[in-house]
């Protein structure tokens, strides 16, 4: 884990960090919980409480269940949070609006999660006057539930946050011109390629209240899946398939954004599959060991087990039975079923699966 964030959007990249913990098999000890912990109370992160909260709460990464421990996070986070509501955030009310949800360091009470869905809804009405991409993004977001739901408001917000630059935005606008989704869009391709190619320039990574987060390389990896693929009227075209998904790769940031390190994880291993199977170019077991290889060091623990089951076949890649045996060793080691199931027939002398 990397150390401790001392800026305000800081608290929310180590907080999409943690809640991604699990698909990477990391586990953290109490020593550096509570050190997180003490600097998110010195500091007013209401985030990271909220989010520590949630880990005592279900005993999660390593940490053991304690309820005590976690009603005295989500109180804290709750305290934070009313300390920044006063300054005018609304994030923080949006951040509270979720606490009352399900119960967590105050009473549970679906009013006053609507009570301060409006708020903040309120307060990002006036940010977004000033020109705010975030506050026009969240606005688009809150116009489609039930309590203010207006689908056109909710698209003129989403456009204009995509235009002023908003990385969220601009993927969000590719997905619904090209699926024609909730927010009624027509499916339009010019559009859905325009949007999807802005996102994927950026080349940034962008995060928000509620552990929430959007980074190039899920643009990159989803502009690779649909030329690889031909979904949603794209034309299948490997060659820009092979370029996206290189660009996604490209992004893996070595641990310090876990978001971003999953797209780069499964580009990796399409790109694996791509000369694995010779799907539009020819046959490389070469080149798919080298795909695959990024994909397993880089990506979640199922990744790691799929691609050692891989070696083990020698399915597109060079039978290597001694590396599938330490890839699916490692995935079990983090936690992953299957592949405790498989490491235990390896054990008997049986095949994997």
């Amino acid at each position: 884990m990397n150390d401790y964030p001392t800026s305000a959007n800081g608290q929310y990249e180590l907080a999409s960090n943690l809640s991604h913990l699990d698909e990477f098999g990391i586990t953290i000890d109490e020593a550096t919980a509570a050190y997180y912990i003490s600097k998110a109370i010195e500091l007013g992160h209401a985030e990271i409480l909220k989010c520590f909260g949630g880990i005592y709460k279900t005993g999660r990464h390593g940490i053991p269940k304690d309820k005590k421990k976690a009603v005295f996070l989500y109180t804290e986070a709750v305290r934070q949070y009313l300390k920044d509501i006063d300054l005018g955030s609304a994030d923080a009310m949006i951040g509270l609006s979720t606490c009352y949800i399900g119960g967590s360091g105050v009473r549970k009470d679906l009013k006053m999660c609507d009570y301060w869905s409006l708020k903040a809804a309120e307060q990002y009405a006036k940010d977004a006057e000033r020109g705010d991409a975030h506050a026009l993004y969240y606005l688009s977001i809150l116009y489609t539930q039930y309590i203010m739901k207006d689908i056109n408001k909710a698209r003129i917000c989403l456009l204009r946050a995509a235009e002023l630059g908003s990385l969220a935005a601009q993927l969000r606008l590719g997905q619904q011109y090209c699926e024609a989704g909730y927010l009624e869009f027509p499916q339009d391709l010019n559009k859905a390629i325009y949007w999807y190619t802005k996102a994927a320039e950026q080349n940034r990574f962008e995060c928000y209240a509620n552990y929430s987060s959007t980074c190039s390389a899920e643009a990159q990896r989803e502009l690779g899946d649909k030329y690889y693929g031909g979904w949603h009227g794209f034309p299948k075209d490997i060659d820009k398939a092979i370029y996206w998904y290189t660009k996604a790769d490209a992004a893996y940031s070595g641990g310090k954004y876990r978001h971003v390190d999953i797209y780069a994880a499964i580009a990796a291993d399409n790109l694996g599959e791509i000369y694995a199977k010779g799907n539009g170019v020819s046959i490389d077991k070469e080149k798919a060991s080298y795909w695959y290889t990024k994909a397993a060091e880089q990506g979640r623990v199922y990744l790691k087990y799929q691609i050692g089951l891989k070696y083990y076949q020698g399915d597109g890649v060079p039978k290597d039975v001694e590396k599938a045996k330490r890839l699916i060793t490692l995935a079990a080691e983090r936690g992953e079923e299957d592949a405790q199931k498989a490491l235990k027939r390896l054990s008997k002398g049986k095949s994997p699966v």
